[in-house]
């Protein structure tokens, strides 16, 4: 689960990971959705890493389209 608000410096994320039926929520900010994610993961795995490629086009026409991304 996941949910996002505005902050001062980009996106304030809380993320839930569950691994082995164990809930954790992660707290993170960053730059936009993708990136406050991307540290929650980071942050959760104690892991590192760099998103190199993110695309992203609509499927359908009209403000309430749907998105395809590719990271």
């Amino acid at each position: 689960d996941y949910s996002f608000k505005q902050a001062e410096d980009g996106i304030a994320a809380q993320v839930t990971i569950e691994q082995n039926k164990e809930r954790r929520v992660i707290e993170t900010t960053g730059n936009g959705r993708l990136d406050a994610v991307s540290n929650a993961i980071k942050l959760y795995f104690g892991i590192t890493y760099e998103l190199n490629v993110y695309e992203e086009h609509a499927v359908s026409r009209g403000s309430s389209s749907k998105a395809a991304a590719y990271v």
